[in-house]
């Protein structure tokens, strides 16, 4: 079964549009929108006439409120517009992502691990210094350099944002870009950011 991915890198009115256009080109079977699956819940009330943008998700752990993530949502959010397409013509639709309850636990094992102590007796043994963090990636920086912009903004603005046509065409070379760019990486697997991708990616 073909998967089309329509990767967006912040809301706004191209990339609504955009998303729109793609999914009238092509149709799906079922839609995913980037998001912990605890909003399923609740995903129906979006086809509400009622609801009006801006509005937002809320996921929070109930013995500890403080820990919470918000999903907001404007006319010209992309995933607004995925979702209400979806609910107005049948099509399921789910979030996909790691689910909240995972990454509040993460989060509180994290906060919870004990700091390296700072001051330590000079006859200790001595201890490894961490390894210099590889570089973070940026996809998104790359593939502007690439075409020659010096400006990730102003290039996602030209070549999504402002950008008519088949969408669907855009999103899939936008697609086989980052593929390439995220094949190069040479950051080791237990590198925070990619073992945290990793695990939303599963």
């Amino acid at each position: 079964m073909p998967v089309d991915v329509y990767g967006v890198r912040h809301h706004g009115p191209g990339s609504a549009r955009a998303v729109r256009a793609a999914l009238d080109e092509q149709p799906p079977d079922l839609v995913l929108i980037e998001g912990c699956p605890e909003l399923d819940a609740i995903v129906d009330l979006l086809g509400e006439a009622d609801m009006v943008p801006p509005v937002a998700g809320l996921v929070y752990a109930v013995d500890e409120p403080r820990q919470a993530t918000f999903y907001p949502l404007a006319h010209f959010s992309p995933e607004w517009v995925a979702a209400r397409w979806a609910l107005a013509h049948g099509a399921p639709v789910r979030f996909l992502d790691l689910p909240a309850t995972h990454a509040f636990a993460l989060a509180q094992q994290a906060a919870a691990a004990p700091e390296p102590a700072e001051d330590r007796d000079a006859d200790a043994e001595p201890v490894e210094e961490p390894p210099v963090p590889a570089e973070r990636l940026d996809p998104i920086g790359t593939l502007a350099a690439t075409a020659g912009y010096d400006d990730a903004e102003r290039w996602w603005e030209d070549a999504v944002e402002q950008r008519h046509g088949s969408p669907a065409e855009r999103f899939a070379a936008i697609r086989e870009a980052m593929a390439a760019v995220r094949s190069a990486d040479t950051r080791p697997h237990d590198d925070p950011e990619v073992r945290s991708n990793a695990r939303r990616e599963q």
